[in-house]
Protein backbone atom coordinates (compact mmCIF):
# COMPACT_ATOMS: atom_id res chain seq x y z
CA UNK A 1 0.00 0.00 0.00
CA UNK A 2 1.28 3.26 -0.49
CA UNK A 3 0.83 7.14 0.63
CA UNK A 4 0.69 10.08 -0.55
CA UNK A 5 -0.81 13.68 -0.19
CA UNK A 6 -2.92 14.97 -2.09
CA UNK A 7 -1.48 18.66 -3.03
CA UNK A 8 -4.85 20.80 -2.75
CA UNK A 9 -6.02 19.39 0.16
CA UNK A 10 -3.17 18.33 1.85
CA UNK A 11 -4.86 15.06 3.27
CA UNK A 12 -2.95 11.85 3.22
CA UNK A 13 -4.49 9.39 0.91
CA UNK A 14 -3.75 5.51 0.75
CA UNK A 15 -4.42 3.22 -2.02
CA UNK A 16 -4.02 -0.37 -3.26
CA UNK A 17 -4.00 -1.86 -6.27
CA UNK A 18 -5.39 -4.74 -8.15
CA UNK A 19 -5.87 -5.30 -12.24
CA UNK A 20 -8.38 -6.16 -13.93
CA UNK A 21 -7.92 -8.21 -17.96
CA UNK A 22 -9.98 -7.09 -20.29
CA UNK A 23 -9.42 -8.67 -23.78
CA UNK A 24 -5.39 -7.60 -24.96
CA UNK A 25 -5.26 -4.76 -22.44
CA UNK A 26 -4.14 -4.82 -18.67
CA UNK A 27 -5.76 -2.57 -16.75
CA UNK A 28 -5.36 -0.99 -13.11
CA UNK A 29 -8.12 -0.34 -10.54
CA UNK A 30 -6.58 1.31 -7.66
CA UNK A 31 -8.47 1.89 -4.81
CA UNK A 32 -7.65 5.55 -3.15
CA UNK A 33 -9.30 5.68 0.58
CA UNK A 34 -9.09 8.57 3.22
CA UNK A 35 -10.18 11.59 0.66
CA UNK A 36 -11.11 14.03 2.17
CA UNK A 37 -15.03 14.90 1.18
CA UNK A 38 -15.00 17.96 -0.37
CA UNK A 39 -12.90 16.08 -2.86
CA UNK A 40 -14.39 15.81 -6.65
CA UNK A 41 -13.50 13.27 -9.33
CA UNK A 42 -11.59 16.00 -11.47
CA UNK A 43 -9.38 16.42 -8.70
CA UNK A 44 -8.40 12.90 -7.98
CA UNK A 45 -8.32 12.74 -11.86
CA UNK A 46 -5.56 14.98 -11.87
CA UNK A 47 -3.90 13.39 -8.78
CA UNK A 48 -3.21 10.37 -10.68
CA UNK A 49 -2.36 11.91 -14.17
CA UNK A 50 0.62 12.87 -13.59
CA UNK A 51 1.78 9.17 -13.41
CA UNK A 52 -0.09 8.15 -16.54
CA UNK A 53 -3.34 8.01 -18.43
CA UNK A 54 -6.53 7.68 -16.29
CA UNK A 55 -9.02 6.10 -18.12
CA UNK A 56 -11.94 6.54 -15.06
CA UNK A 57 -11.77 8.31 -11.44
CA UNK A 58 -14.65 8.18 -9.57
CA UNK A 59 -15.24 9.21 -5.69
CA UNK A 60 -17.79 6.69 -3.84
CA UNK A 61 -21.15 8.37 -2.43
CA UNK A 62 -23.61 7.57 -0.39
CA UNK A 63 -27.12 6.65 -1.86
CA UNK A 64 -29.08 8.49 0.52
CA UNK A 65 -27.11 11.33 1.30
CA UNK A 66 -25.30 11.85 -1.70
CA UNK A 67 -22.24 12.86 0.12
CA UNK A 68 -18.79 11.52 -0.51
CA UNK A 69 -17.88 8.45 1.66
CA UNK A 70 -13.85 9.08 1.77
CA UNK A 71 -12.94 6.69 -0.99
CA UNK A 72 -12.80 6.04 -4.51
CA UNK A 73 -11.48 4.08 -7.77
CA UNK A 74 -8.61 5.34 -10.05
CA UNK A 75 -8.24 2.86 -13.48
CA UNK A 76 -5.33 3.43 -15.61
CA UNK A 77 -4.38 2.05 -18.97
CA UNK A 78 -1.57 0.40 -17.93
CA UNK A 79 0.21 -1.28 -15.42
CA UNK A 80 3.15 0.36 -16.25
CA UNK A 81 1.44 3.72 -15.56
CA UNK A 82 0.09 2.53 -12.42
Amino acid sequence: MRKDTLPVIGFPIFWAVSLSIKPKLYNMNIYVSNLNYRTGDQELEQLFAEYGTVSSARIIKDRETGRSRGFGFVEMDSEEEG
